[in-house]
């Protein structure tokens, strides 16, 4: 049985990572409730770049970035996901204490904080296959 705590479950005492000094857990917004299909139907009824980018602020889970086009000829990439909001100076750390953890969640950043770009200054958005 897994031990869980607010801050997630308890990986540490998984076999696998027995070897590992010290207790940890995994914090992470796909153990939050979120609402991925409403944002989806709000996004199929969006008519404008900005109404998508309003309508996928509640999408959290996975992390996605859509592309979006209007009959104006607008376009847009935009970031739809929800996470801590952390200050850039901590980096990528990934274990971090139980402290700071509670500071970086305070806040979750949607797709209005994440990176997104509309009508870029090229003309265009692309996508790449990873």
């Amino acid at each position: 049985m897994t031990r869980q705590t607010p801050y997630g479950p308890i990986l540490s005492d998984l076999d696998l990572l027995s070897d590992t000094d010290g207790t940890f857990a995994v914090r992470w917004t796909g153990h939050t409730v979120t609402d991925e299909t409403t944002a989806l139907l709000k996004a199929m009824r969006a008519r404008s770049v900005p109404e998508f980018q309003t309508a996928v602020e509640g999408f959290a889970f996975p992390p996605l970035t859509f592309l979006a086009a209007d009959d104006a000829g607008n376009v847009g990439a935009v970031t739809a996901a929800r996470v801590p909001a952390r200050a850039p100076e901590q980096g990528f750390d990934i274990i971090t204490s139980p402290e700071q953890s509670d500071r970086d969640w305070r806040r979750l950043w949607d797709g209005r904080d994440l990176p997104h770009s509309v009508n870029p200054s090229q003309g265009f958005i692309a996508s790449r296959r990873w």
